[in-house]
Protein backbone atom coordinates (compact mmCIF):
# COMPACT_ATOMS: atom_id res chain seq x y z
CA UNK A 1 0.00 0.00 0.00
CA UNK A 2 2.85 2.38 0.88
CA UNK A 3 4.60 1.74 -2.45
CA UNK A 4 1.32 1.94 -4.37
CA UNK A 5 0.56 5.42 -3.00
CA UNK A 6 4.14 6.56 -3.63
CA UNK A 7 3.86 5.24 -7.18
CA UNK A 8 0.67 7.25 -7.71
CA UNK A 9 2.51 10.44 -6.79
CA UNK A 10 5.37 9.54 -9.14
CA UNK A 11 2.81 8.97 -11.88
CA UNK A 12 0.46 11.93 -11.56
CA UNK A 13 2.55 14.36 -9.48
CA UNK A 14 4.69 15.61 -12.40
CA UNK A 15 1.54 16.63 -14.29
CA UNK A 16 -0.84 17.81 -11.55
CA UNK A 17 1.74 19.08 -9.02
CA UNK A 18 0.03 19.93 -5.70
CA UNK A 19 -3.29 18.77 -7.11
CA UNK A 20 -2.01 15.18 -6.93
CA UNK A 21 -2.41 15.31 -3.11
CA UNK A 22 -6.13 15.97 -3.46
CA UNK A 23 -6.55 13.39 -6.22
CA UNK A 24 -4.78 10.63 -4.27
CA UNK A 25 -6.56 11.54 -1.02
CA UNK A 26 -9.95 11.35 -2.75
CA UNK A 27 -9.10 7.74 -3.67
CA UNK A 28 -7.60 6.84 -0.29
CA UNK A 29 -10.58 8.12 1.71
CA UNK A 30 -12.56 5.07 0.58
CA UNK A 31 -9.90 2.73 1.98
CA UNK A 32 -9.87 4.51 5.38
CA UNK A 33 -6.17 4.15 6.10
CA UNK A 34 -4.78 5.60 9.37
CA UNK A 35 -3.40 9.14 9.30
CA UNK A 36 -0.09 7.86 10.68
CA UNK A 37 0.45 6.10 7.35
CA UNK A 38 -0.99 8.77 5.07
CA UNK A 39 0.86 11.64 6.77
CA UNK A 40 4.14 9.90 5.99
CA UNK A 41 3.53 8.58 2.50
CA UNK A 42 1.77 11.71 1.19
CA UNK A 43 4.65 14.00 2.13
CA UNK A 44 7.45 11.65 1.07
CA UNK A 45 5.73 10.43 -2.08
CA UNK A 46 5.12 13.96 -3.27
CA UNK A 47 8.56 15.33 -2.40
CA UNK A 48 10.25 12.49 -4.31
CA UNK A 49 9.02 14.21 -7.49
CA UNK A 50 10.81 17.44 -6.51
CA UNK A 51 14.16 16.03 -7.63
CA UNK A 52 13.37 15.29 -11.28
CA UNK A 53 10.15 16.74 -12.75
CA UNK A 54 10.84 19.64 -15.16
CA UNK A 55 7.37 21.01 -14.32
CA UNK A 56 8.33 21.67 -10.67
CA UNK A 57 9.77 25.04 -9.58
CA UNK A 58 12.58 23.25 -7.72
CA UNK A 59 14.00 21.53 -10.80
CA UNK A 60 13.30 24.50 -13.03
CA UNK A 61 15.11 26.95 -10.73
CA UNK A 62 18.18 24.82 -10.04
CA UNK A 63 18.73 23.08 -13.37
CA UNK A 64 18.22 26.12 -15.57
CA UNK A 65 20.11 28.46 -13.22
CA UNK A 66 23.11 26.15 -13.60
CA UNK A 67 22.58 25.98 -17.40
CA UNK A 68 22.14 22.21 -17.43
CA UNK A 69 19.91 20.82 -20.22
CA UNK A 70 16.99 18.94 -18.71
CA UNK A 71 17.61 15.91 -20.93
CA UNK A 72 21.07 15.58 -19.36
CA UNK A 73 19.84 16.07 -15.80
CA UNK A 74 16.71 13.88 -15.90
CA UNK A 75 18.46 10.47 -15.44
CA UNK A 76 20.30 11.78 -12.36
CA UNK A 77 17.11 13.28 -10.96
CA UNK A 78 15.32 9.95 -11.38
CA UNK A 79 18.17 8.19 -9.54
CA UNK A 80 17.81 10.68 -6.66
CA UNK A 81 14.06 10.05 -6.55
CA UNK A 82 14.55 6.28 -6.61
CA UNK A 83 16.90 6.29 -3.61
CA UNK A 84 14.67 8.71 -1.72
CA UNK A 85 11.68 6.40 -2.19
CA UNK A 86 13.75 3.30 -1.36
CA UNK A 87 15.19 4.67 1.89
CA UNK A 88 11.82 6.03 3.03
CA UNK A 89 10.18 2.68 2.27
CA UNK A 90 12.65 0.61 4.29
CA UNK A 91 12.50 3.09 7.15
CA UNK A 92 8.72 2.76 7.14
CA UNK A 93 8.70 -1.01 6.77
CA UNK A 94 11.20 -1.93 9.47
CA UNK A 95 10.74 0.88 12.02
CA UNK A 96 7.60 2.96 11.62
CA UNK A 97 5.10 0.29 10.62
CA UNK A 98 5.37 -1.35 14.06
CA UNK A 99 3.51 1.60 15.59
CA UNK A 100 0.69 1.74 13.00
CA UNK A 101 -2.46 -0.36 13.28
CA UNK A 102 -4.34 -1.12 10.10
CA UNK A 103 -8.04 -1.82 10.41
CA UNK A 104 -10.22 -3.80 8.03
CA UNK A 105 -9.76 -2.63 4.44
CA UNK A 106 -12.58 -3.16 1.95
CA UNK A 107 -11.40 -4.14 -1.51
CA UNK A 108 -12.86 -2.87 -4.76
CA UNK A 109 -12.39 -5.48 -7.45
CA UNK A 110 -13.23 -3.16 -10.33
CA UNK A 111 -10.19 -1.54 -11.92
CA UNK A 112 -10.53 0.57 -15.06
CA UNK A 113 -7.33 -0.47 -16.82
CA UNK A 114 -8.06 1.77 -19.80
CA UNK A 115 -7.86 4.88 -17.60
CA UNK A 116 -4.64 3.56 -16.07
CA UNK A 117 -3.04 3.08 -19.49
CA UNK A 118 -4.20 6.56 -20.53
CA UNK A 119 -2.53 8.02 -17.45
CA UNK A 120 0.76 6.29 -18.28
CA UNK A 121 0.51 7.53 -21.87
CA UNK A 122 -0.02 11.16 -20.83
CA UNK A 123 2.91 11.09 -18.42
CA UNK A 124 5.30 9.52 -20.95
CA UNK A 125 4.25 11.81 -23.78
CA UNK A 126 4.34 15.00 -21.72
CA UNK A 127 7.70 14.32 -20.07
CA UNK A 128 9.11 12.76 -23.21
CA UNK A 129 8.22 15.80 -25.29
CA UNK A 130 10.39 18.09 -23.15
CA UNK A 131 13.15 15.46 -22.98
CA UNK A 132 13.28 14.97 -26.75
CA UNK A 133 12.68 18.46 -28.13
CA UNK A 134 14.53 20.66 -25.65
CA UNK A 135 17.98 20.17 -27.30
CA UNK A 136 16.58 21.20 -30.71
CA UNK A 137 14.31 24.11 -29.76
CA UNK A 138 15.76 27.58 -29.23
CA UNK A 139 12.85 28.74 -27.07
CA UNK A 140 13.35 29.55 -23.41
CA UNK A 141 12.61 26.45 -21.31
CA UNK A 142 9.74 28.11 -19.41
CA UNK A 143 8.07 29.03 -22.72
CA UNK A 144 8.58 25.51 -24.09
CA UNK A 145 7.05 23.90 -20.97
CA UNK A 146 4.07 26.30 -20.98
CA UNK A 147 3.33 25.68 -24.66
CA UNK A 148 3.72 21.90 -24.23
CA UNK A 149 1.27 21.76 -21.33
CA UNK A 150 -1.29 23.90 -23.15
CA UNK A 151 -1.06 21.91 -26.40
CA UNK A 152 -1.21 18.55 -24.62
CA UNK A 153 -4.20 19.66 -22.55
CA UNK A 154 -6.08 20.67 -25.70
CA UNK A 155 -5.17 17.48 -27.60
CA UNK A 156 -6.25 15.39 -24.61
CA UNK A 157 -9.66 17.07 -24.50
CA UNK A 158 -10.06 16.40 -28.22
CA UNK A 159 -9.26 12.73 -27.54
CA UNK A 160 -11.84 12.69 -24.72
CA UNK A 161 -14.28 14.58 -27.02
CA UNK A 162 -14.81 17.47 -24.60
CA UNK A 163 -13.11 20.49 -26.27
CA UNK A 164 -15.98 22.84 -25.36
CA UNK A 165 -15.61 22.01 -21.67
CA UNK A 166 -11.88 22.65 -21.97
CA UNK A 167 -12.44 26.14 -23.41
CA UNK A 168 -14.89 26.89 -20.57
CA UNK A 169 -12.25 25.81 -18.05
CA UNK A 170 -9.65 28.03 -19.74
CA UNK A 171 -12.01 30.99 -19.44
CA UNK A 172 -12.71 30.13 -15.78
CA UNK A 173 -8.99 29.92 -15.11
CA UNK A 174 -8.41 33.29 -16.78
CA UNK A 175 -11.14 35.06 -14.79
CA UNK A 176 -10.95 33.47 -11.35
CA UNK A 177 -7.85 31.32 -10.77
CA UNK A 178 -5.08 33.17 -12.60
CA UNK A 179 -5.48 36.47 -10.65
CA UNK A 180 -5.00 34.52 -7.39
CA UNK A 181 -1.59 33.33 -8.63
CA UNK A 182 -0.19 36.84 -8.11
CA UNK A 183 1.23 35.89 -4.69
CA UNK A 184 3.11 32.91 -6.13
CA UNK A 185 4.50 34.97 -9.03
CA UNK A 186 5.55 37.74 -6.62
CA UNK A 187 7.26 35.18 -4.39
CA UNK A 188 9.24 33.70 -7.29
CA UNK A 189 10.32 37.13 -8.49
CA UNK A 190 11.20 38.32 -4.98
CA UNK A 191 13.28 35.20 -4.24
CA UNK A 192 15.24 35.64 -7.45
CA UNK A 193 15.67 39.36 -6.82
CA UNK A 194 16.86 38.65 -3.28
CA UNK A 195 19.51 36.25 -4.57
CA UNK A 196 20.85 38.73 -7.12
CA UNK A 197 20.94 41.59 -4.59
CA UNK A 198 22.63 39.38 -2.00
CA UNK A 199 25.35 38.45 -4.49
CA UNK A 200 26.33 42.14 -4.68
CA UNK A 201 26.70 42.63 -0.92
CA UNK A 202 29.52 41.79 1.49
CA UNK A 203 27.40 38.93 2.91
CA UNK A 204 27.93 36.98 -0.30
CA UNK A 205 31.65 36.84 0.50
CA UNK A 206 30.98 35.17 3.85
CA UNK A 207 28.58 32.68 2.23
CA UNK A 208 31.15 31.89 -0.46
CA UNK A 209 33.94 31.41 2.10
CA UNK A 210 31.87 28.96 4.17
CA UNK A 211 30.92 26.81 1.19
CA UNK A 212 34.38 26.89 -0.37
CA UNK A 213 36.00 25.84 2.93
CA UNK A 214 33.51 22.96 3.22
CA UNK A 215 34.30 21.87 -0.35
CA UNK A 216 38.06 21.96 0.31
CA UNK A 217 37.58 19.81 3.42
CA UNK A 218 35.37 17.17 1.82
CA UNK A 219 32.81 17.02 -0.97
CA UNK A 220 30.65 14.66 1.13
CA UNK A 221 30.79 17.15 4.01
CA UNK A 222 29.80 19.92 1.59
CA UNK A 223 26.78 17.92 0.42
CA UNK A 224 25.71 16.96 3.95
CA UNK A 225 26.09 20.48 5.39
CA UNK A 226 24.27 22.07 2.44
CA UNK A 227 21.31 19.75 2.94
CA UNK A 228 21.41 20.33 6.70
CA UNK A 229 21.61 24.15 6.53
CA UNK A 230 18.84 24.50 3.93
CA UNK A 231 16.65 22.04 5.85
CA UNK A 232 17.14 23.83 9.17
CA UNK A 233 16.27 27.17 7.58
CA UNK A 234 13.19 25.55 6.01
CA UNK A 235 12.15 24.23 9.42
CA UNK A 236 12.22 27.72 10.93
CA UNK A 237 10.23 29.19 8.05
CA UNK A 238 12.75 30.28 5.40
CA UNK A 239 11.58 28.80 2.11
CA UNK A 240 14.06 26.80 0.04
CA UNK A 241 13.39 29.09 -2.91
CA UNK A 242 15.05 31.93 -1.00
CA UNK A 243 18.10 30.05 0.30
CA UNK A 244 18.80 28.13 -2.90
CA UNK A 245 18.37 31.28 -5.04
CA UNK A 246 20.92 32.98 -2.78
CA UNK A 247 23.37 30.07 -3.06
CA UNK A 248 23.07 29.80 -6.84
CA UNK A 249 23.50 33.58 -7.22
CA UNK A 250 26.57 33.84 -4.98
CA UNK A 251 28.50 30.58 -5.45
CA UNK A 252 29.56 28.81 -8.64
CA UNK A 253 30.28 25.11 -8.87
CA UNK A 254 33.70 25.98 -10.33
CA UNK A 255 34.63 27.72 -7.07
CA UNK A 256 33.59 24.61 -5.15
CA UNK A 257 35.59 22.36 -7.48
CA UNK A 258 32.58 20.16 -8.31
CA UNK A 259 30.63 19.36 -11.46
CA UNK A 260 27.44 21.32 -12.22
CA UNK A 261 25.46 18.06 -12.02
CA UNK A 262 26.75 17.41 -8.49
CA UNK A 263 25.67 20.88 -7.41
CA UNK A 264 22.23 20.42 -8.96
CA UNK A 265 21.70 17.06 -7.24
CA UNK A 266 22.96 18.50 -3.94
CA UNK A 267 20.59 21.48 -4.02
CA UNK A 268 17.58 19.44 -5.15
CA UNK A 269 18.22 16.86 -2.43
CA UNK A 270 18.22 19.75 0.06
CA UNK A 271 15.00 21.10 -1.45
CA UNK A 272 13.22 17.74 -1.12
CA UNK A 273 14.37 17.13 2.46
CA UNK A 274 13.56 20.72 3.45
CA UNK A 275 10.06 20.44 2.02
CA UNK A 276 9.45 17.28 4.05
CA UNK A 277 9.78 19.07 7.40
CA UNK A 278 8.97 22.69 6.54
CA UNK A 279 5.85 23.94 8.37
CA UNK A 280 5.24 26.55 5.66
CA UNK A 281 5.65 24.42 2.53
CA UNK A 282 2.46 24.01 0.46
CA UNK A 283 2.90 20.21 0.69
CA UNK A 284 2.82 19.94 4.49
CA UNK A 285 0.09 22.56 4.88
CA UNK A 286 -2.08 20.76 2.30
CA UNK A 287 -1.52 17.37 4.00
CA UNK A 288 -2.30 18.94 7.38
CA UNK A 289 -5.57 20.29 5.99
CA UNK A 290 -6.55 17.02 4.27
CA UNK A 291 -5.88 14.84 7.32
CA UNK A 292 -7.02 17.42 9.91
CA UNK A 293 -3.77 16.94 11.82
CA UNK A 294 -1.43 19.42 13.47
CA UNK A 295 1.27 20.44 11.01
CA UNK A 296 4.09 19.92 13.54
CA UNK A 297 2.82 16.41 14.19
CA UNK A 298 3.22 15.70 10.47
CA UNK A 299 6.64 17.34 10.11
CA UNK A 300 8.33 16.54 13.44
CA UNK A 301 6.75 13.32 14.69
CA UNK A 302 6.13 11.57 11.40
CA UNK A 303 8.72 12.87 8.93
CA UNK A 304 11.69 14.43 10.72
CA UNK A 305 13.60 11.15 11.00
Amino acid sequence: MYLLITGLFSLIGPITNLGSLYIVHAMMKKVKLPNELLGRVYVRGFTSVHTWSPYFASVFLVVYSLNIPIHQYLPYGLILSFFQILIAYYLFRYIEMRHIELGFIESDRYINYKKLYELFAVLLLLTGFIFVFEPFVTLNASVLISISVLVFAFLWTVYLKIPKEFLKEINEYRKNIFPHKANEVSFLLTAGFFGVVLSNTSISGYIRNVWVSLAHTSVLLLIFMTILIITLLSFVGVHQMVTISAIVATISYDELGIHAMVMAMMLLSAWAVGTTISPISPVTTAVSSLLQENIFKITVRWNLL
